[in-house]
């Protein structure tokens, strides 16, 4: 009876992840990240929306104790709690009603429960992002990057990039999160580069050669070969000084294969970069964000060896 309950309520977050997406919210389910499995997932704006849904009025606590679980396992920073009624069935869930309460931080209460259609929930989803703040808004979505980065990245350019930073692989032997880790080390840098363009001398420091200034992170990431550009752009960059960044940045972005399809990986994060980094107040939000992924002591160059290109 359980597991017939289980397979259910999977076909339900199945169903509710396609009418969201028929309302303009691209929403997945049953999805896998960091040895969890996340309802459905949604996407607003480029922010990560997650459900935690569970069947029956009655279970509103059990459906708050996993979307605070997936707040504290740094997957989201915005989770809606949602209880399907009892008796919900995949065919007559778009004119069921629901109830849900919107978390946005792990152990907050008291909760307050809201009821309505799949229409009404869709409309919370899309506008809960503007309860967040600017700064976990940019931190979600630049996560969310990362993650996607590092799931076009072949296994091997993930094993090389974490190894490059001497960064461990997970217990099963994978390095899906030592990749993100390491993908950060690329995004940190980009975000300084495109920070440093208005405030680099005009004069070129006499230890360059060739053209000053170095190109901008636009010029980089919309290059034919974005990887080697970036590499040359924060050669010349540590001409003036922010070895602390650059250095890794240079020693984690080397790491990584210059093929097409790598390319088009760094040319995507940096484009999704430059949009984080406009709506930063400061890029210090950036760097002691709350954010799983961060870890900013790569940044400072803490771990990882020198590698010139």
């Amino acid at each position: 009876m359980a597991r017939k309950a289980h397979e259910l309520e999977n076909l339900l977050n199945g169903e509710l992840a396609r009418l969201l997406s028929g309302l303009d919210i691209p929403a997945e389910p049953e999805i896998p990240e960091s040895g969890k499995r996340m309802d459905v997932v949604a996407d607003v704006n480029g922010l990560r929306v997650v459900i935690e849904a569970e069947t029956g009025f009655d279970r509103k606590l059990q459906a708050i104790k996993d979307a605070d679980a997936r707040l504290k396992q740094g997957l989201t920073v915005i989770v809606f709690a949602v209880c399907y009624p009892r008796g919900a069935t995949v065919a007559g869930l778009r004119d069921a009603t629901l109830t849900w309460t919107v978390r946005t931080q792990a152990g907050a209460a008291p909760a307050t429960w809201s009821e309505g259609s799949i229409g009404a929930l869709a409309y919370a989803v899309r506008q809960a992002p503007s309860s967040l703040s600017g700064a976990d808004r940019a931190a979600q979505i630049l996560s969310d990057s990362l993650d996607s980065a590092v799931q076009r990245l072949p296994a091997f350019a993930r094993r090389a990039l974490a190894q490059e930073l001497d960064l461990p692989p997970e217990k099963g032997g994978g390095y899906f999160i030592a990749a993100k880790r390491g993908m950060l080390v690329v995004a940190t840098a980009m975000m300084f580069h495109q920070r440093l363009e208005q405030h680099l001398p005009v004069l070129s420091p006499v230890v360059v050669s060739g053209d000053w200034p170095p190109a901008t992170a636009r010029a980089c990431y919309e290059a034919d070969a974005p990887i080697s550009a970036f590499l040359d752009a924060w050669r010349a960059i540590l001409a003036v000084d922010y070895r602390p960044v650059f250095d890794t940045g240079r020693v984690a972005l080397d790491a990584l294969p210059g093929n097409p399809e790598t390319s088009d990986v760094v040319r995507q994060l940096g484009r999704r970069v430059a949009e984080i980094t406009e709506m930063a107040a400061g890029l210090r939000h950036y760097l002691n964000c709350s954010c799983s992924a961060f870890d900013y002591d790569l940044a400072r160059g803490e771990r990882g060896g020198r590698r010139e290109r």
